[in-house]
């Protein structure tokens, strides 16, 4: 919630092209058969609330879902560019 009014949310403090090197943030996650793993954009996750995200991609084929979220983002405004990238774990 702090995040949403935090007045430097839109600073880039770490981005590929501006330094030699750039720090990666890794994260290992157990993943299951059926999960949904979504990448996105602040333009997404501004103006869509994580529920409705997370609604739309239970819901939908994961073409449809991704459409949906940007249709979604637009509808609430669509002031920043919104990038959405999702993949299903078919196989373990």
């Amino acid at each position: 919630e702090e995040a949403k009014n935090y007045r430097l949310k839109n600073v880039i403090t770490r981005s590929l092209g501006f330094e030699n090197e750039v720090e990666v943030d890794v994260q290992k996650v157990d993943l299951q058969q059926g999960d949904i793993i979504m990448m996105c954009s602040d333009g997404l996750c501004n103006l869509v609330e994580a529920v409705d995200m997370a609604r739309t991609m239970i819901e939908h084929p994961l073409q449809a879902a991704t459409r949906s979220l940007i249709h979604q983002a637009c509808a609430a405004g669509g002031d920043d560019n919104i990038t959405v990238v999702m993949l299903r774990v078919d196989e373990i």
